[in-house]
């Protein structure tokens, strides 16, 4: 799967993820959440990952949730969200530190 708001890169067992959509200070929103999980995906089936770092491309790492997204809106959609968002450290061997200027 392709990613719009965030890059994978592995290699020598670092997995670097980083959100890529400076241009709109980089909302949790309904894709990102998605892609998010996916990454999680992918990186539980890579037994070479060790450690997963979590980066973004601009100054500011978010600036939080999106609340034109309809996501935000209803309550069952913003579990199903956090879910999605917190697959990533469900569904890893290896630890995950953000890198937040």
């Amino acid at each position: 799967m392709g990613f719009s708001q965030l890059s994978l890169r592995v290699g020598d067992g670092l997995a670097r993820l980083t959100f890529t959509d400076a241009a709109r200070g980089n909302p949790i929103d309904a894709v990102l959440c998605a892609e998010m999980g996916e990454a999680a995906i992918q990186l539980s089936e890579d037994p070479d990952v060790r450690c997963v770092l979590i980066a973004a491309e601009s100054k500011a790492f978010s600036y939080g949730g999106d609340s034109g997204s309809p996501i935000m809106h209803a309550r069952r959609m913003g579990v199903a969200r956090k879910r999605r968002f917190l697959l990533l450290n469900e569904t890893l061997d290896a630890p995950a530190a953000l890198a937040v200027r």
